[in-house]
């Protein structure tokens, strides 16, 4: 019966399972998604018996809900990371480390290891890029990020947030990196930081500055905002009074006391009254900025927020930074000058008026020391970032501390261009120094920029202004020093004395007075860089340390080469700043006559690139005046002189034979193409005093350009003897009858 029963139920059998497979074919998401349900309903409808009782299931045992192990913080990833390397590096030691460590083996969830040798600065493994290892990453080096955490760490840790490049994506990300010292050594590594941590740690920023003034009050957060202390990588504190006016900004202090409300952004957001809107419960705008280090426009994003009527800000940079080095560096000032002033030129003519003057009083339009200032066709002021309470007012109107109205000499400008020599504020001490300007016209409009002339021997120059000081120490007294060097009378230029007394402590600091009384030992740069630690190490033998200083006047990062050197146990120390990270030093003195062949090569390619009319410009200005020479310059054919600076009302003057000027005619005689040397008495342009002079003449596209220098007893006393070796071998080589 059984055998029967099991027989006749076959076909209904497969017939109900073809069903049932359609079904489940049709319904396989549903299956999915009730899965318990559906194997159940399966058995019960395609079982062999539809009259079954399905049996009942025993109840399972409750067991207990695992709990989930608590997931890490990135940061106690990171620190892990880090201190699993130093527990390797005790165990196997420094060989096994470096090792391990430049392999991929050694990488952890996207972290790898960064470890240097602090004393000799050397960056001894990075797995991306291994064969770095051993390359030097301190002050100067194009790997001197690397070097930046050397001055980070510390040996219980320490972090920051930047922008840096995750080693998986080989992308630029905001990165949280963590450094810590160890027998020497720095281990670090970091991890990508979201948007969301780099927004906390942009509130946090601003929340510390709330707290310190709830703690110091105004005064003590303003003095601290406004140094380079308070900046912590991208971060810096902007803070705003309740008259919506800059009270510290330290990356461009020139916005001080100016309303906010007022700051354009380079493509024309109103970012200044988005700022100025914030409220108690605070607001994030986004806007177009330069990035503190590179001086760069990238995207920002800031966080303000109103405390005590005062607004609170700073904000992080989330575009794209650019790559490469700035174009101002190592150029021509001059040729730099001018193609800026081009360029602004351009943009008006492009883009319109309302355009450029956004752009060009922006911070954004900073290109080193170059900026634009530019005046209507009445010359009142509408451009200029640097001192923007001259806007509105007349250029003619400006005039030197040494009386040159200066304003009245670019007012003169025409389209041609104008070029004008006069003192203005160095952009670190504020104290006047030479400085060049060029001018053009354009629809009536006035377009101007300029550069700093650079000192010839910066080095002996800081050395010989920390000896004056010694000197001063000595006939004065200390009371009597410290009084004068922390006057503004005391600066010279971009120099000024910084001095420390046998603790160490600061006693002279005329730009830097809020540091008085600090001890130098706790000075750091904003990269941590320990400086007054190796300052203090300056023995009688003089030390020099050279660091980044961001200039607070301008878009440039500089390089400040600081000279220290103790005396009666006093650190007596001065700086120079430029834009190379190595000290210019002053080689020994070329040959006097390859100085004057290349000032004229220079004349010559000068006029080739600029035309006649410009040339003659140029040299009968005292811009053209180079390691004291000057450019005479002559029109062969007419015998008449175009060009000579020390007497410029010349130009045009007969110079050939019965002139009373012949001397400088008998130039048109020496002058051949391939250059003719003569030795002769002159006039130094510099002492205006006669004396033997070496003449160099080349005749080139029909013009003689000419220079001299002073030519000493010594000079001429070898030349004499040359000329008669000269004698003696062409007697040697040819015989007594030629």
């Amino acid at each position: 019966m059984y055998q029967r029963t099991q027989r006749r139920s076959k076909p209904k059998m497969n017939q109900t399972g073809s069903a049932c497979r359609r079904i489940a074919g049709g319904l396989s998401a549903l299956f999915s998604l009730l899965a318990l349900l559906s194997l159940t309903l399966f058995a019960v409808a395609c079982s062999g018996d539809p009259t079954a009782t399905p049996t009942s299931t025993p109840a399972p045992e409750p067991t207990a809900t695992p709990t989930p192990e608590p997931i890490e913080s990135d940061d106690a990833l990171t620190r892990a990371y880090v201190t699993k390397a130093i527990d390797f590096y005790e165990k196997n030691g420094l060989d096994a480390t470096v090792e391990f460590y430049q392999s991929e083996m050694s990488n952890e969830s996207g972290r790898v290891l960064i470890l240097l040798d602090k004393a000799e600065s050397t960056l001894l493994a990075y797995s991306p890029i291994s064969a770095l290892a051993g390359q030097y990453v301190g002050p100067g080096s194009r790997f001197s990020a690397f070097g930046g955490l050397i001055s980070l760490a510390t040996e219980e840790g320490q972090w920051t947030t930047t922008r840096g490049i995750n080693p998986a994506t080989r992308q630029e990300e905001p990165r949280r990196v963590f450094a810590i010292l160890h027998d020497g050594l720095v281990f670090s590594a970091g991890h990508s930081a979201l948007v969301e941590d780099v927004a906390d740690s942009t509130k946090a920023y601003v929340n510390k500055a709330i707290a310190r003034y709830d703690s110091e009050g105004l005064d003590a957060v303003i003095s601290y905002y406004n140094s380079q202390d308070s900046l912590d990588g991208q971060f810096y504190l902007f803070l705003i009074g309740e008259d919506d006016n800059y009270l510290a900004h330290p990356i461009f202090p020139h916005l001080i006391g100016t309303d906010i409300k007022d700051v354009v952004g380079s493509d024309g957001q109103e970012l200044g009254k988005e700022i100025a809107q914030a409220t108690e419960e605070g607001v994030w705008v986004e806007y177009l900025w330069p990035h503190p280090d590179t001086r760069r426009e990238q995207q920002k994003v800031t966080w303000a927020i109103r405390h005590d009527g005062l607004i609170f800000a700073s904000g992080y940079y989330a575009g794209e930074p650019e790559t490469g080095e700035p174009a101002w560096r190592d150029a021509d000032p001059m040729e730099y000058t001018v193609e800026y002033v081009n360029r602004a030129v351009e943009r008006y003519e492009r883009d319109g008026l309302e355009a450029m003057l956004n752009y060009y009083n922006s911070v954004a339009s900073f290109e080193g020391e170059w900026y634009l200032f530019a005046t209507d066709d009445k010359d009142i002021y509408h451009v200029h970032p640097l001192l923007p309470h001259l806007i509105g007012t007349d250029i003619k109107d400006v005039i030197g501390s040494d009386g040159y109205r200066l304003g009245e000499e670019l007012a003169k400008a025409t389209e041609e261009g104008v070029w004008v020599e006069y003192l203005w504020p160095h952009p670190v001490t504020l104290e006047e120094v030479p400085k060049v300007g060029y001018a053009v016209r354009r629809d009536g409009m006035l377009f101007a920029s300029g550069y700093y002339v650079p000192a010839e021997d910066p080095v002996g120059q800081t050395k010989a202004y920390v000896q004056q000081a010694i000197d001063y120490y000595q006939d004065n007294g200390l009371e009597a020093t410290i009084a004068h060097y922390n006057s503004k009378e005391s600066l010279d230029g971009q120099w000024g004395l910084t001095l420390a007394d046998e603790d160490d402590t600061l006693r002279i600091a005329p730009l830097a007075q809020h540091l008085i009384g600090t001890d130098l030992k706790g000075l750091a740069t904003f990269r941590k860089r320990e400086i007054g630690k190796e300052m203090v190490a300056a023995t009688e033998e003089g030390l020099w340390i050279s660091y980044v200083f961001p200039n607070t006047r301008s878009s440039e990062t500089l390089y400040a080469h600081t000279w220290a050197v103790r005396y009666d146990g006093l650190l007596f120390m001065a700086r120079y700043y430029d834009d190379q990270p190595e000290l210019t030093l002053v080689s020994a003195a070329p040959n006097d006559d390859d100085l004057s062949r290349a000032f004229v090569t220079s004349a010559i390619e000068y006029y080739g690139a600029n035309g006649l009319d410009a040339t003659v410009e140029f040299y009968k200005s005292a811009a053209s005046i180079k390691n004291d020479r000057t450019l005479i310059l002559i029109d062969k054919a007419a015998s008449v002189l175009l060009a000579y600076q020390p007497v410029p009302a010349l130009s045009g003057q007969y110079v050939g034979p019965g002139s009373r000027f012949s001397g400088l005619g008998e130039l048109i005689s020496l002058a051949t193409e391939e250059g003719a040397w003569a030795t002769s008495r002159g006039v130094n342009p510099a002492t205006k005093q006669e004396e033997p002079r070496r003449f160099l003449a080349v005749l080139h596209d029909g013009l003689v350009f000419s220079v001299s220098h002073s030519a000493l007893v010594e000079d001429i006393a070898d030349s004499t003897k040359e000329y008669v070796n000269k004698a003696i071998a062409r007697y040697d080589s040819e015989g007594l009858d030629a």
